[in-house]
């Protein structure tokens, strides 16, 4: 007897965590979290709500919501995408109740050559375009966390464009742009790795994540094409460039002379070929320096042959300018070893800030 009354009691007990409401089952809030799907500018809004059970890990309702043009990125915990990133059915346990915003953009292929003025772009899967990638306008790609765009042909920024990358998450994705070894008079060879095509840059900004860059022939890896210069600001990730020829690492490709260089922060590796002739930040080949200026991060530089880390190519007639911000520490070496103060008038060829 004292068997079927415990029975019955918990019987009770459990039913009574369950309240009916217009047809639903709905569970006690203190065993319970619901999540609130909003479309945040969507023109459909027919996403329930969803109510999981505290603690238990269970995977997030799939996407209904549509917005015409545009493909859903991600979730995140604020409308403008500035907090926490949930992908559409990731695997959660809730302790509390969460309200996540649709994050709208447009997910690439392998033909997506063409990024168009106001559009944010990202992936969600390794990712090869084999031609190169043309921006329009104002872009931003997202670099979502494990992995990796490569393009391989590298991605044009001509002047009066704009292009940023942007890092979400941990900062673990990274966009990987390639000039590959092409004849010399092919129109590929004066392209920058991201930049100008045969001109000058317009404005790249790099905002985290792991970005690389290598050029072979006389484009900058980040910056100018040839004959042009190159404009970029760096506010953090790790960035990796390469030039095997006549272009900077960041600047100037082969004939360029100007452009304007920032970096507030990151861990920037800009390492020439000895054969490339041009600095590994700043000039080309031929031209004279980049205005550059330091404000933080950890940056290591070897320009080529008979050129500065910091500063003019091979035969360049000037450095630019070089303005260090406070607290910024710049070391030179003349065999990347034995390091010294920079003394504000020598640039060697390697050289790097702490």
């Amino acid at each position: 007897m004292r068997k079927t009354i415990t029975i019955l009691l918990a019987t009770v007990l459990l039913v009574s965590f369950f309240v009916s409401c217009n047809n639903e089952e709905i569970v006690d809030n203190a065993f319970t979290c619901i999540i609130t799907f909003n479309g945040n500018g969507a023109d459909s809004e027919e996403q329930t709500q969803q109510r999981v059970s505290k603690g238990i890990g269970i995977n997030l309702r799939g996407n209904t919501f549509v917005k015409d043009g545009f493909d859903l990125l991600w979730w995140n915990t604020e409308a403008d995408g500035s907090g926490a990133i949930y992908r559409n059915g990731q695997h959660v346990c809730l302790e509390a109740d969460l309200t996540l915003y649709a994050q709208w953009g447009h997910l690439l292929s392998e033909e997506s050559t063409a990024w168009t003025d106001g559009q944010v772009y990202s992936f969600d899967r390794n990712l090869t375009i084999a031609e190169r990638i043309t921006v329009s306008g104002n872009v931003t790609l997202i670099l979502p966390d494990g992995y990796t765009l490569t393009s391989a042909k590298g991605i044009t920024v001509n002047e009066g464009n704009s292009f940023t990358v942007n890092a979400i998450g941990e900062g673990t994705g990274t966009v990987n742009a390639v000039v590959p070894e092409v004849d010399w008079d092919d129109p590929l060879a004066g392209c920058a790795a991201i930049g100008g095509n045969n001109c000058s840059s317009g404005s790249i900004t790099i905002n985290g994540g792991n970005v690389t860059a290598t050029s072979t022939r006389y484009g900058a890896a980040i910056g100018g094409g040839s004959d042009g210069n190159g404009n970029v600001t760096i506010n953090g990730g790790n960035i990796t460039v390469s030039a095997s020829f006549s272009g900077a690492g960041i600047g100037c490709g082969y004939t360029g002379s100007g452009g304007t260089i920032i970096i507030n922060g990151g861990t920037i590796t800009a390492i020439n070929a000895y054969e490339s002739n041009s600095a590994s930040i700043g000039g080309c080949y031929t031209g004279s320096g980049v205005d550059v200026t330091i404000n933080g991060g950890l940056i290591t530089t070897r320009g080529g042959y008979l050129s500065n880390g910091i500063g003019r190519g091979r035969l360049g007639t000037n450095d630019g300018t070089l303005t260090l911000g406070e607290g910024v520490v710049l070391q030179v070496s003349s065999d990347g070893s034995n390091w010294s103060d920079y003394d504000g008038s020598t640039r060697q060829r390697y050289m790097r800030t702490i």
